[in-house]
């Protein structure tokens, strides 16, 4: 992650990837954020909404995935001020495309019209050159973000439902059956502290 985010502060995405690697958003979340969903005062993001990309037609925003993913994502400070910061570049570049500009979705990452942004640009072109920039294997994808944010989490010791929940997860059985390889090391470490209770009179 340090890598991947070095590597992305050097483009025009690097406030996206500091939110994704942060909320564990899915993309279609990420992507179909709008500004009335970033919470100032809780420093955080509303997911409400995500891109819907039917096959064979054009992407829309939509409802997300399923009832449970629509969640508040709190992030830290550093990753709120850099949100301020996209917005105010975002307003002085909205003000000089004029007429050009689309205003009507209110997007935290538009296009440079305000439209939605190409997943699959973002996701191969961008990402797959984050990656080779990062000296990071090439067969990652941009779901990697969202997976590394649960990994994380759950080695520093986070408990399930939380990361659940930050997921956005329909049941926790879903969370433990997609990070059950992190899983072992967390028993691991609840037997030491189990054994420290315990002794600690001995």
């Amino acid at each position: 992650m340090d890598a991947f985010l070095e590597a992305a502060a050097t483009t025009a995405y690097s406030t996206l990837f500091e939110v994704a690697c942060a909320s564990g958003a899915r993309p279609g979340e990420y992507l179909g954020l709008g500004w009335t969903q970033v919470d100032w005062k809780r420093g955080g993001i509303r997911i409400e909404c995500a891109v819907v990309r039917p096959k064979g037609k054009a992407p829309f925003l939509g409802p997300p995935k399923t009832p449970e993913s629509r969640r508040f994502i709190p992030l830290g400070p550093m990753v709120t001020d850099s949100l301020r910061d996209h917005r105010r570049a975002q307003n002085e570049w909205r003000l000089s495309r004029g007429a050009k500009w689309n205003g009507e979705l209110n997007l935290v990452f538009p296009d440079q019209n305000g439209n939605l942004l190409a997943h699959r640009n973002i996701a191969r072109r961008v990402f797959k050159g984050i990656l080779e920039k990062a000296g990071l294997p090439p067969e990652f994808n941009i779901y990697c973000l969202r997976h590394t944010m649960a990994t994380l989490l759950l080695q520093e010791g986070e408990k399930s439902k939380v990361v659940q929940e930050r997921l956005g997860h329909s049941s926790i059985v879903q969370t433990h059956d997609t990070y059950t390889h992190v899983l072992p090391t967390m028993q691991e470490g609840a037997a030491s502290k189990m054994e420290a209770i315990m002794f600690r009179k001995r």
